[in-house]
């Protein structure tokens, strides 16, 4: 027979508000016989609360929304593993979007995910969220950004990697090891990772005495055909260039296969640095030297935090994690 509230109620003798209340863990004004008896039962027959029954007693429906920008880029589903993996431990679901970069679409995710009734969202920013500042002020749930900054009201919590540190970590590795030429291909200017890799790049030349030159600073999307295309470009200059600083590893894939097409061996003519430390990046030829950014752990750093800005709605937050530098092939030591 399928079990019921009522049912369970008559077997236990008590009434079905109590065993309601005790299944969705309110056992205060109860003995330890009662509950033990309630929760022996419903695990004799197999019974699980109805989820939006539940929902209406504890307001919480315990799923949360994830919105990724581009779910075609390696990086954001290592990032989204995390994600999914804290919320399964905690006890909670995910509902995932993609928002392809387009803030029509984003917009709709909001409000499909509010409409879902989660109990709060993690959004990593499209290249035009500042044009969803609205729905970020009128998002009744909880919100954490993740990975790109966002300085916009109506967000609660931020995870990010510290990617000044991370790029002068980058920067440093291809100086010390002999190289003065170096070009930098950064991502979108709307992202505060852009700014924080190209201060990080910056700062870094300048402490080794090294000039800066706008020929060797180009700004495009984080994707493997800016970076294919930006390598192209700067060939038909005929400058010199004896390093390339990549603002992902997606840049860098691109720029790697430009460098080949142009009859340049890596490292032997150019050595090249990437950021992110995707996992195809491993195996590539050569395997591509990068910053590694702890993705997993920011995907579950934000489930952590999301959940405790649920639960007990604390005020904002940051989370800033460390980068790493991973050293593969894709450098020549020059000194």
């Amino acid at each position: 027979m399928r079990m019921t509230l009522k049912k369970l109620g008559e077997m236990a003798g008590v009434s079905s508000a109590c065993v309601s209340n005790i299944l969705n863990g309110k056992t205060e004004e109860y003995s330890e016989e009662t509950v033990t008896r309630v929760r022996n039962l419903a695990n004799e027959y197999n019974y699980r609360p109805n989820s939006i029954a539940k929902s209406m007693v504890t307001k919480f429906t315990m799923t949360i929304g994830l919105i990724l920008p581009d779910i075609t880029n390696p990086y954001f589903p290592e990032l989204a593993k995390g994600v999914e993996r804290k919320a399964f431990e905690l006890g909670y679901s995910v509902i995932y979007l993609n928002s392809d970069e387009d803030a029509i679409k984003e917009k709709k995710a909001f409000r499909t995910l509010e409409q879902k009734m989660v109990d709060g969202i993690i959004f990593i920013p499209s290249v035009n969220s500042v044009e969803n500042k609205e729905i970020f002020d009128q998002t009744q749930v909880p919100i954490v950004t993740v990975d790109r900054p966002l300085d916009i009201e109506g967000t609660i919590g931020e995870v990010v990697a510290d990617d000044y540190k991370g790029s002068r970590m980058a920067t440093k590795y291809l100086i010390e090891n002999g190289y003065k030429h170096i070009l930098f291909l950064s991502g979108d200017r709307h992202f505060g990772i852009h700014s924080d890799r190209a201060r990080g790049f910056g700062d870094e030349m300048k402490a080794h005495g090294l000039s800066l030159s706008e020929d060797y600073f180009i700004v495009g999307k984080y994707d493997a055909e800016f970076g294919y295309q930006a390598i192209h470009d700067f060939l038909e200059l005929k400058k010199p260039v004896d390093a390339v600083y990549a603002g992902s590893d997606m840049i860098a894939i691109g720029a790697m296969q430009a460098l080949k097409d142009n009859g340049l061996s890596i490292p032997g003519d150019v050595s090249i640095v990437g950021y992110d430390d995707i996992y195809i990046s491993q195996y590539l030829d050569p395997p591509l030297t990068t910053i590694n950014q702890p993705k997993y752990q920011m995907g579950a750093g934000a489930v952590e935090m999301l959940i405790k800005l649920i639960e007990k709605q604390e005020k904002q937050e940051k989370l800033v994690l460390s980068p790493e530098l991973v050293v593969r092939k894709s450098v020549k030591k020059t000194v």
